[in-house]
């Protein structure tokens, strides 16, 4: 099956490759969790937690977000390159 026809059937999907996990990601993902779970102890108030977690949840659907449209714009910038190349 050619790429473009991989493309077509939705057999591609960049988000599905699993990256190998580098020390700069996982210092990073152990800081993070760190840093929640002291604000979580650092709160006792129920709603505050809550609102905690939502700025979480938010925070989180902000970065997937951003990430989508990097990705679309170095996809635009490759096929522009592509496009180029080709002359």
């Amino acid at each position: 099956m050619t790429i473009l026809e991989e493309l077509y059937y939705g057999n591609l999907n960049p988000t599905d490759i699993v990256t190998m996990p580098s020390k700069e990601t996982d210092h990073m993902l152990v800081l993070v969790d760190k840093q929640k779970r002291r604000l979580e102890e650092a709160i006792d108030d129920e709603e505050q937690r809550n609102a905690l977690n939502r700025y979480i949840a938010s925070s989180n659907e902000l970065s997937v977000l951003t990430e989508c449209e990097a990705f679309i714009k170095g996809f635009s910038i490759a096929t522009k390159i592509l496009a180029e190349a080709m002359r």
